[in-house]
């Protein structure tokens, strides 16, 4: 049993791992996507684009949260 523990850790931890670089990787395409948005002239495309920006790292958190869930039920 003490191996399916250790199992269950090692997984645990890949997981966590996996929330990690998914929420880095939404927070660098987020702050890329405002420095995009940022140098657009028009202002309505400026704020389209944050807009789009913020619902787009929404989605990385949302999806990193629920990884972490799914850590701890493990």
């Amino acid at each position: 049993i003490e191996g399916l523990a250790a199992a269950f850790e090692w997984t645990s931890t890949g997981v966590d791992l996996a929330a990690i670089l998914l929420l880095v990787v939404g927070a660098l395409r987020f702050a890329l996507g405002v420095a995009r948005a940022e140098a657009a002239r028009d202002g309505d495309a400026r704020l389209r684009g944050l807009n789009r920006e913020r619902m787009e790292l929404g989605h990385y958190i949302l999806a990193g949260l629920e990884l972490l869930i799914v850590s701890d039920i493990i």
